[in-house]
Order: structure tokens, then sequence, then C-alpha cells
């Protein structure tokens, strides 16, 4: 594994282990299964665009690959809605609070620890591959997209969200406010923006985000230019986005699960998110050949 890849895993498994011991759904099932509610509203509020593709594509009875399960939300709602779910993560950490979910429900589902560039599984093994906001902090998106035409089987559906380039949060609050009028892009050079986001990981003792891309959706459509596009669109806009710095006064009820802090979006965001959110999500089928 290389230098920079070893510094993501120590990365995010450091936030996974400090959030796992602070998910106290896991610690009963009885717990766990009053908020499976809550964590249902939490993925339709912050993935809308993700979980719609997914229903969409209907999962009863498919094998469903998930790269970068994190705490395992998105993986246990799929297994609970029939589908035979693989969760992968580059951590141990991810896959060992997945796999106690999946043990604490009685549910069948597989968590592994997996690199998304060499994925270990065979040609042709899934019907549905899904990933959010995961693949932008590989070194090398394009090989992840690769791996995940390979082990779909022919005519299997991708659901992918990668950070939009045109987008009111990267072009205003990172780009312009933290690159520029901060500093970053002076600072932190080629790795500015891996240290600009996913500030709810960053701690003084630990070391900062190693890496974070931005897609166009012109970007976002070569990656998957061996696939059959289904649908391609934006959501995420929050109001604090349009002043930079004032997010961590934002008083709107949170649901915190294990996964982050979501907070419950107006009309008025729903709607800038189609144009300017930070969320670009693409579905995508494998050709058959």
């Amino acid at each position: 594994m290389n230098t920079l890849k070893q510094e993501m895993k120590e990365f995010w498994g450091k936030g996974w282990g400090k959030r796992g011991q602070a998910d106290k759904s896991v610690q009963s099932r009885e717990r766990f299964l009053q908020e499976l509610g809550a964590i249902r509203m939490l993925l339709e509020m912050e993935e809308g665009e993700q979980v719609r593709e997914m229903q969409k594509i209907g999962l009863k009875g498919k094998a469903v690959l998930e790269i970068g399960c994190g705490a395992g939300s998105s993986s246990i709602l799929f297994a609970l809605d029939g589908a035979q779910v693989t969760a992968s993560d580059l951590t141990d950490e991810a896959v060992a609070i997945t796999k106690a979910k999946f043990d604490l429900l009685g549910l069948a589902g597989n968590a592994v620890q997996a690199d998304a560039e060499n994925l270990p599984f065979p040609d042709n093994s899934f019907d549905v591959v899904f990933s959010s906001g995961v693949l932008h902090h590989t070194p090398n998106t394009q090989k992840t997209i690769d791996e995940i035409r390979r082990v779909l089987k022919p005519g299997g559906n991708a659901v992918v969200m990668l950070y939009a380039k045109w987008s009111f949060q990267y072009l205003v609050s990172l780009l312009l406010m933290r690159g520029i009028i901060f500093g970053g892009i002076f600072r932190h050079g080629r790795n500015w923006l891996g240290h600009a986001t996913e500030l709810a990981w960053n701690t003084k003792e630990d070391r900062l985000n190693p890496m974070t891309k931005v897609y166009s959706g012109r970007q976002m459509r070569q990656l998957f230019k061996e696939f059959e596009i289904i649908g391609l669109r934006k959501h995420s806009f929050h109001w604090p986005d349009l002043f930079p710095g004032v997010y961590h006064i934002w008083k709107r009820r949170r649901v915190h699960l294990g996964d982050a802090d979501v907070m419950s979006l107006s009309s008025f965001e729903r709607v800038i998110g189609r144009f300017a959110g930070f969320a670009l999500v693409i579905h995508a089928r494998k050709l058959f050949k």
C-alpha cells in the first residue's frame, strides 16, 4: 500500500474508531430497531438522489456491493429491503462497526476490508454497486470505476456520488474562502482541498484529511464512459453555505447515528441543490458485450 493510501486508511480508521465508540445504537438490538426509522430519514435527507436511484432499481434478491460502507447505515437498509449485501471499506474500524450491526439484527450481510482500487471479488459478481461520498478520496478514482465495471454483472447498475466542482460549496465556501482568502492553497499546496474538507473528522492531535477531489458533470461522464448513463443529478445545498464559517451555529434539528450530524432541509435548499449542490450523483449501467 502506497504512502498516501496508508495515510488515508489511518485518517479514516481513527475517525471511524472514535465514532464507533460513540455509536450507542450497537449496544442493544431494541435500541437499534427503534432508530432504524431515523437512519432511513437521515439517508433520505442527505443522500436523497442516491436513495431514490436505489429505490428505482429495486433491491430485493439482488447482490449489492457498497464501497465505503462507513458505519453501515446504507448497507443495513439495503439488507432490510431484501438485498444480499456485501459492505466493504478501506478501514478495519468501519468494517467492524458494520459487521456488529449485521450481527445485532441477525442479517446475513457480509462486511469485508477492501481497497476500492483493487476489489477482492470475481468478475461479474454483483447486480448493483453503490458508493456515496467515498471515491473522490482515493488516488486513482478512474481505477475504482473500472473495478466497479469489472465486478458488475452485464446489465448491472452503479450508483455513485462524488463531490461537484460546479457547486456553491466548492466555488465559494472552499475555493474562494478557505482556499484563497484564508490561504489554504498557499499553506497546503496540492492537498489543500483535502485539508479544507471533512472538518468534522479533523482534530488537532490527528492528521488532516489527505485527499479530496471534485468533479464536473463532464468529468463524471468521462469516468463512466464505458457505461450507459441512466441519470446524472446534483443535490445537497445548505443555507449556511451562503455564509462560510457559520455552519457550526446552525440550530436546526440534528440526527446523529454513528455516521454524521444531519440537518433537515428546507424547500429552498432542495431547489437550489439541484443546480448548485455539492453532491453529484450518477446512475450508470454496465453494457452487455
